[in-house]
């Protein structure tokens, strides 16, 4: 397969900076983002794992940036990362501006970067526009979100204390434009620190994966200019063939279906595959090489038993368990995604580190979901591939008789217990619709459809207020739910439990993961204390007492009502840091009986 500097696709990498002749089907997406830099301060990119942020900014967003409008352009900074040798934490005044500074100035002397984030970016040149005004500097912090997945030496402070700098230096300096690239399971987490930042970080733009015609943009154009063009209607199959994905349509029946949108990265790797297969000489593309050579499952497939083996030397584990994880953790017994949790330092039996290390490769994406942290594959078409990868290797690699009829006996060992788990959802099921019967019958046990109707708009942010509670950390919740959580404060801070600023919050406007409804985070009437502490999962694990717990639910409006319900008590996945409000706006308006604040 010929390498990287003659296919005119990257596979599964970033684009870098220079690579701008091969990236296609973003010109909508890099002229509204350059719009919204050059006309605010601040602002933030958002969107999925996978859908090609950092692509964006290397190959299109910065260099019209810079050769359109004149601006200066620094390198994509992170906050993440390790320290050089030598430079202890105690050295270093705020990890994540020193982190930031390291990347502009790699070979200088470590102990010259300890200096503010401001005084640093006023030492960057920039020659003077027609007007006599200095040319626009843009600093784009990429993979933000390791600001909460990288701990730091002052906890919160530290990430209190970056935001402050920045504001300063943009204060100091009105021809600078920052922007904040990261993934949106993390946008919420920037709530807390939005207050000190200009326009509040309302200047926001979300980047989707790519649309149809986009992806035909992508996978036709850098064929065209490197003098291969696609034939007409070729670049159309394998556009389609990406678009398919899996719907469970009733248990035990899946569809393939045509999704509405394209994984960048997957696009990548299939195209970068077609190429390399093409026989030498040809002028073009053919539907028949497209469909011959582009084979969307042959990609995947060869781009996963890499991955497998890169995995395998990098973490020195067998590859025998690395695809049992993959195939066993990741897939379903009815061939659909599943979402592992991050438990302590393994996912699903792995090292995180080997996680991690799966995800920079973009075969799996992570999520935080109710203060966990979950991955799950990148894409639906993975799950054939890896299957009869699995299949292919077990029995192809010189299997012995005896290890062929231990892999019989742990087939039928997992399609009895495949069986033993369909039987426990119907029983799960019927217990569930048992409960819904019996909680719409008393206030205490209200339906979250009951709750969303009762709290309706969601996201209607001039009904909400932020509490700030007596750790410190800072909540955004319905006005009139604020009673509710100051008794929860009291109650806390009586047992002598803090709730914590970094993973501690309430208000979010997004939707309950693959479903179309509104969490009741959207609405301000939910709040999740010490995520990291009281994770979601299969297991209840809480740093709460079991008195605490019982103070909280026992506190009760003035007409005796019930104010809140423990998501430690749901019936099947729990969420031990997550209490709801379940009293309705009228029944809130009595006021909380303050006999039903306790503690020791």
């Amino acid at each position: 397969m010929p390498d990287s500097s003659e296919n005119p696709y990257v596979g599964p990498r970033p684009f870098e900076p220079g690579e701008g002749e091969r990236f296609f089907g973003r010109k909508r997406e890099a002229s509204e983002i350059v719009a919204m830099v050059l006309g605010h301060q601040m602002s933030v990119v958002y969107a999925q794992s996978g859908a090609g942020k950092t692509s964006l900014f290397n190959a299109k967003v910065l260099p019209d940036l810079a050769q359109e409008e004149g601006c200066v352009i620094l390198p994509l900074l992170r906050v993440g990362g390790v320290l050089p040798e030598g430079v202890a934490l105690d050295d270093v005044a705020n990890i994540y501006v020193y982190r930031s500074l390291l990347q502009l100035a790699p070979e200088e002397d470590p102990e010259a970067l300890a200096v503010p984030l401001a005084a640093r970016l006023a030492e960057v040149d920039r020659p003077q526009q027609i007007e006599g005004q200095p040319a626009l500097l843009v600093v784009v912090f990429d993979q933000f979100e390791e600001l909460f997945t990288t701990g730091s030496p002052g906890g919160w402070a530290d990430k209190e204390n970056f935001f402050d700098q920045l504001r300063e230096a943009l204060a100091d300096d009105p021809y600078l434009r920052v922007v904040l690239v990261l993934r949106e399971d993390f946008l919420a987490q920037l709530d807390p620190l939005a207050a000190r930042m200009p326009e509040r970080l309302r200047v926001r733009f979300r980047l989707e994966r790519l649309g149809r015609k986009a992806a035909v943009a992508a996978v036709e154009e850098p064929a065209r200019v490197a003098g291969r063009p696609f034939a007409t209607g070729a670049a159309d199959l394998l556009v389609d063939a990406l678009r398919r994905t899996r719907e469970v349509i009733e248990p035990g029946k899946i569809l393939s279906v045509g999704g509405e949108y394209v994984e960048p990265v997957q696009l990548q790797v299939v195209c970068f595959s077609l190429w390399g297969h093409l026989p030498p000489g040809d002028e073009g593309i053919t539907a028949a090489q497209a469909e011959a050579f582009g084979d969307v499952e042959r990609a995947l497939t060869d781009f996963y038993e890499e991955s497998v083996r890169e995995l395998a030397e990098a973490a020195e584990m067998s590859e025998a368990r690395l695809r049992r994880w993959f195939g066993d953790e990741l897939i379903t017994s009815t061939r659909t995604r599943a979402a592992v949790i991050e438990e302590g330092d393994v996912v699903g039996g792995i090292p995180i580190s080997v996680a991690r290390h799966c995800e920079s490769l973009h075969l799996i994406r992570a999520e935080r979901r109710a203060g966990a942290r979950w991955y799950e594959l990148i894409h639906d078409s993975f799950i054939e591939p890896i299957l009869a990868s699995n299949q292919r290797w077990q029995h192809g690699a010189g299997l012995s008789e005896t290890q062929r009829d231990l892999a019989a006996r742990l087939e039928a060992a997992k399609k009895a217990v495949a069986a033993m788990e369909a039987e426990l959802e119907r029983a799960v099921k019927t217990t569930q619709e048992q409960y819904r019967d019996s909680a719409r019958s008393s206030p205490s046990g209200r339906s979250t459809s009951e709750l969303r109707k009762l709290w309706s708009p969601p996201c209607a942010v001039e009904h909400y207020v932020e509490l700030e509670l007596h750790s410190g950390a800072v909540i955004t919740v319905h006005r009139l739910t604020a009673d509710v959580f100051l008794a929860v404060d009291a109650v806390m801070e009586r047992f002598g439990y803090a709730p914590r600023p970094r993973d501690t919050g309430a208000y979010n406007c997004r939707k309950i993961v693959g479903g179309t409804n509104y969490s009741l985070h959207a609405y301000g009437i939910a709040v999740d204390y010490n995520w990291s502490t009281n994770p979601y999962g299969r297991k209840l694990v809480t740093d709460m007492s079991p008195e605490l717990i019982d103070a909280i639910l026992a506190i009760r409006t003035v007409g005796d009502r019930p104010a809140l319900r423990w998501g430690g008590h749901y019936s099947r996945n729990k969420d031990a840091g997550h209490f709801e409000i379940i009293a309705s706006p009228e029944e809130l308006a009595a006021g909380i009986d303050p006999a039903t604040i306790t503690g020791p």
